[in-house]
């Protein structure tokens, strides 16, 4: 491969010669999700990238992988949604799963070097998130006071005490405690079931106040366990998208 630096069969007489990316990183992913004690929901987005990093390198040998290819990959990569060019972010987040793959190519003798090592992060500047103006009083009030039942408690309780909605659904009445909320758990969209939460900081306590107190009072007539139930099945909410939904209903 020295001999001939531009041949393009130069990957022929390579470490990796024989080896098939996509192959590689399929048997990697599936190794590394054994081992890892992963979230649900950052099992599925790594195996969303592992997909299309196969879609876009899967056709190469892992010696013909080099920096200029993946630079490339990202270049021509595009949101699915906005068609747009991806965001450093996004990158960061493909490499996070790419660079410790590849490395473990190295590790194994299958390529000399990690070629993610001298990419160059390139991509559109992440937006900024637009300012939220959150509903006053008066606002908040009225909107309750089209809601009824279920809907209204769990709107009431999550005004008064700014819940993210994946912690929301997952309350129990056990993790109320002298007028204290302990959160301790939360369910997101890709959850197989209740996952612990992100950080030590989202271990946290929260006073609560009587308006959440009173709602958490009414809801105990449908409920016995989690506090909160999707009101058209009667049963604990199974993602956050439900509730998002009904959110959007009464708002618009």
């Amino acid at each position: 491969a020295d001999t001939f630096p531009h041949s393009k069969r130069k990957h022929l007489f390579s470490l990796g010669s024989s080896t098939k990316f996509k192959p590689f990183l399929k048997r990697w992913h599936e190794e590394h999700l054994d081992d890892s004690d992963l979230q649900d929901s950052t099992e599925s987005t790594n195996s969303g990238i592992v997909n299309r990093l196969n879609q876009g390198l899967g056709k190469h040998y892992l010696a013909e992988i080099t920096p200029e290819l993946i630079e490339k990959f990202f270049r021509n990569k595009k949101n699915i949604k906005t068609g747009k060019p991806i965001t450093k972010k996004t990158v960061k987040n493909y490499l996070a799963v790419l660079r410790p793959a590849l490395q473990d190519a190295v590790r194994k003798n299958l390529i000399t070097k990690n070629p993610v090592d001298t990419v160059q992060i390139k991509g559109a500047a992440s937006k900024d998130k637009e300012s939220v103006e959150p509903f006053s009083h008066n606002e908040m009030n009225y909107l309750l006071s089209i809601c009824s039942g279920q809907l209204h408690n769990i709107f009431k309780f999550n005004y008064w005490t700014g819940l993210r909605p994946s912690e929301l659904i997952e309350i129990k009445y056990s993790d109320i405690r002298d007028g204290k909320l302990f959160v301790a758990r939360k369910r997101t969209a890709d959850s197989k079931g209740p996952e612990p939460l992100k950080t030590p900081s989202s271990y946290r306590s929260i006073k609560l106040l009587p308006d959440a107190l009173a709602a958490v009072e009414d809801q105990k007539q449908y409920t016995k366990e989690h506090v909160f139930h999707n009101p058209n099945t009667n049963k604990p909410w199974r993602s956050p998208k439900p509730y998002h939904d009904a959110w959007e209903r009464l708002v618009n």
